[in-house]
């Protein structure tokens, strides 16, 4: 077999490997940001930071003040 069709064989193994490799990362990169997200949001609930229930509770408290 010629050396440079053994090198190309080679050279396309290694391309098509690298392709899927990156996409699994790709893949794998989004599916953690989306649970990195889900859990940042989870935790500022939990810590009543979020500003629409923090403005629900100072509505509420001023309320009953009056």
């Amino acid at each position: 077999m010629n050396p440079m069709t053994v090198l190309l064989w080679l050279i396309c193994v290694f391309l098509t490997i690298a392709f899927f490799g990156f996409a699994g990362l790709v893949i794998y990169m989004i599916k953690e940001r989306k649970k990195a997200i889900k859990e940042f949001y989870t935790h500022r609930e939990a810590m009543n930071l979020n500003f629409k229930a923090s403005q629900r509770n100072i509505n509420s408290n001023s309320e009953i003040e009056l």
